[in-house]
């Protein structure tokens, strides 16, 4: 039910942070809820990259670490949850490394829920095609993103 009344709404741009986070207005559940406003209202970085799903395209949207640090994370690791149950882990370390950003925007147009949105963890692959084409990397490239659990 949550996946077709996902779809039906157009504007699905919010992030939920939660676990080891140190946020001063966490909720009771710790967690910190970036509206689109928020999202919206961060710097905007572009990487231009291909993914095993597109050829290179532009992707816009705030540096991932960015938004952790705004939530204040304490952990060294991620788990990336999409709408589609599909999660990840990710090394902080490794964020900080490669520097992903969460896409809200592809080649100038926003994203939605059937074509990747409305956020994609998108890593400079093309910049750093040895290390990022590897399969256990190109799992990271995690779409339809609607929560992070900071561990």
């Amino acid at each position: 039910m949550l996946a077709s009344a996902a779809h039906a709404d157009p504007d699905l741009l919010q992030l939920d942070v939660d676990g080891n986070i140190e946020y001063q207005a966490a909720s009771p559940h710790n967690e910190r809820i970036f509206t689109r406003q928020e999202l919206l209202a961060m710097p905007v970085h572009t990487i231009q990259t291909s993914t095993n799903w597109t050829g290179s395209e532009v992707w816009e949207g705030p540096r991932l670490i960015d938004v952790l640090k705004k939530a204040g994370i304490r952990g060294s690791s991620i788990r990336v949850f999409a709408y589609d149950d599909y999660s990840q882990e990710i090394p902080v370390a490794f964020i900080e490394k490669y520097e992903p950003i969460l896409a809200y925007r592809e080649n100038g147009r926003e994203l939605r829920l059937n074509d990747f949105g409305p956020l994609f963890i998108i890593f400079p692959r093309d910049q750093y095609r040895d290390e990022l084409s590897t399969i256990s990397n190109t799992r990271r490239f995690v779409f339809q993103v609607r929560r992070i659990e900071v561990k």
